[in-house]
């Protein structure tokens, strides 16, 4: 049996391959997680001012503050700037993971002196993360962010 292909058939064709496809995006999108990067995240984008002067406050320093990962002992080194290495510094470290919030990590840094923290980082998959230091030091606010590498070994 021989098919006449005319306008008809063509026509009828066409309908399916685009219902098809409609119902193929459908499907796709509920497949995808369309959750917010942050729960709160128009509070914290009615906050942006006191977020940029925190910058402002990080960049008056000395010298930065230095994020540093040591693949080879599996921790990762902040290094405070001189000029406020002997105060007193409170504040929290957050590592975010970009494709996937469950996994993202907080360290409260509590009465701190030192100039160098070490982090263990052994619990953190392998790949990216963004690493955010919000803290205080002297009654000032400060905020310093760098995007690091994990490589586990």
């Amino acid at each position: 049996m021989k098919i006449k292909f005319n306008w008809g058939t063509g026509l009828f064709l066409f309908y399916v391959v685009f219902v098809g496809s409609l119902v193929f995006q459908l499907f796709k999108s509920f497949q995808y997680d369309n959750s917010l990067v942050v729960d709160d995240y128009y509070a914290k984008d009615l906050a942006y001012q006191e977020q940029y002067d925190k910058v402002a406050n990080s960049m008056s320093l000395s010298a930065p503050v230095k994020i540093k990962y040591i693949a080879t002992e599996n921790k990762l080194l902040v290094t405070f700037p001189k000029d406020v290495s002997e105060l007193e510094k409170n504040g929290a470290i957050l590592f975010y993971r970009a494709n996937d919030k469950s996994q993202d990590r907080a360290l409260g840094i509590q009465n701190e002196k030192s100039q160098t923290l070490e982090i263990p980082v052994e619990d953190l998959t392998a790949g990216e993360w963004k690493v955010s230091i919000d803290w205080t030091a002297n009654k000032t606010s400060y905020y310093n962010e760098e995007v690091i590498q994990i490589i586990q070994p």
